[in-house]
């Protein structure tokens, strides 16, 4: 029963990102779209490796966006799910978290994000605006998108924490869960 919970926490948390990343709005709101979700989730189970599984969901929905799909949208989902864990599994260690303590994280998921975006769209899957557009363009992103994604997710990981404790009470999907004491 323990992981069926998992598994549905992790489905409806990417279902529900992955409809934003359905949406037409400016990317770094996708990003903070992210956070929020992937705060939620870590609230709900500290368990390494679920916030990726939560992109992955994302990355799925994804492709069945038809009016137009670029690889570059899936390094953008799985940086910010790949920063988003390797920073909860080193840094959210203890069982009681503040709203501050999430806020952090959330800035520091989207900033970390930035350059795993950049490493994907210019080496790993290069994608051909990126390539042309090269370091400027790179530079461009980190001063916008970047910059504006991180500030929004101070905010919207702290909202994210704070929901994912009131979903705690009725919808413990692990039993040793952070702790909003």
């Amino acid at each position: 029963m323990k992981a069926l919970r998992i598994v549905l926490t992790i489905l409806i948390l990417g279902a529900l990102w992955g409809a934003v990343e359905l949406m037409s709005l400016p990317t770094f709101l996708y990003i903070s779209a992210g956070i929020l979700f992937l705060t939620i989730g870590r609230t709900l189970m500290n368990k390494v490796g679920t916030s990726i599984a939560i992109g992955i969901v994302v990355c799925a929905l994804k492709i069945v966006n038809f009016t137009y799909f670029f690889a570059c949208m899936w390094g953008g989902i799985l940086a910010v799910a790949v920063s988003f864990d390797l920073l909860a599994t080193l840094f959210w260690k203890e069982e009681s978290w503040s709203v501050v303590k999430a806020s952090v994280l959330g800035f520091a998921g989207a900033a970390v994000a930035a350059p795993l975006f950049i490493v994907w769209v210019l080496w790993l899957v290069p994608e051909p605006r990126w390539v042309e557009g090269g370091l400027s363009l790179a530079l461009e992103y980190f001063t916008t998108t970047g910059l504006y994604s991180a500030l929004f997710s101070l905010v919207v990981a702290a909202a994210g924490f704070m929901l994912g404790g009131f979903l705690k009470k009725w919808y413990p999907a692990e039993r040793k869960a952070i702790s909003h004491s």
